[in-house]
């Protein structure tokens, strides 16, 4: 069975259905929600001192298709990757479809016997996963040099065709001090690890997983274990004692 057309799903007049929580069941309203088809969020070098900011911005309220949405992706990063190098642009996809798209699924068919009308009401069945937009929402941000402003533009003109509301594409100067707030693909697996050695990031690991001691430091004790002078006055023999 085909998809509905995305007019039946455009316009926001019902509470939003997002609620998932893997680790709180008690929280999970919408169970086995379908998953994301978008690959990736962001492409990229962030934390480079780029000329121009340029934004993808909505403007109208209106749900978007996760499928739009990587396609749209997909179209404004083409021209960036086929042209410039991956560490001399940044794009990000803005928006993460949250809301659950429900559908009531009736039997339909060419004869006037077939048609099925349904219960009134129906919740119906989870089909796909939605974004709200609101006016002037940005869709989609990108971070380039001067002489790849043409390019961007061209892939962000690519990307309107795959969305289904009007929007803008704004330029502005690039602020040097966005460049700390957001983390590289590198530094987010590195803080990821860190976290699931428990050590918060205190002290650095080896390719063991063992603590390292910064220069002039000592080596820091891993959570639990006893320090060396205790260690070694728990091996000696107390006095007068016979081995």
């Amino acid at each position: 069975m085909g998809e509905r057309p995305w007019r039946c799903y455009r316009e926001i007049n019902k509470q939003a259905y997002t609620r998932t929580a893997k680790k709180k069941q008690n929280r999970n309203y919408v169970r086995a929600a379908p998953g994301i088809k978008v690959r990736r969020f962001r492409m990229g070098e962030p934390n480079r001192p780029y000329d121009y900011e340029v934004f993808l911005v909505c403007a109208e309220d209106l749900q978007v298709r996760q499928g739009a949405l990587e396609a749209a992706r997909m179209a404004a990063n083409r021209p960036m990757a086929a042209k410039v190098d991956k560490r001399s642009y940044f794009l990000r996809l803005r928006l993460y479809p949250h809301h659950v798209l429900r559908e009531n699924k009736m039997m339909t068919g060419a004869g006037a016997d077939r048609l099925q009308t349904g219960m009134s009401r129906a919740f119906g069945k989870k089909i796909d996963r939605a974004a709200r937009v609101y006016k002037g929402t940005p869709i989609i941000e990108a971070r380039v040099f001067e002489k790849d402003l043409p390019l961007i533009k061209m892939g962000f003109r690519m990307a309107m065709y795959k969305l289904p509301c009007e929007c803008t594409i704004e330029v502005q100067k690039f602020d040097p001090s966005k460049l700390d707030k957001i983390f590289s693909i590198e530094e987010l697996e590195i803080r990821d690890a860190r976290k699931r050695l428990g050590r918060g990031g205190e002290a650095e690991e080896d390719e063991t997983g063992a603590p390292v001691a910064k220069p002039g430091e000592a080596v820091p004790a891993a959570p639990g274990a006893a320090a060396p002078a205790e260690k070694a006055a728990a091996k000696a023999p107390a006095k007068g004692s016979k081995k």
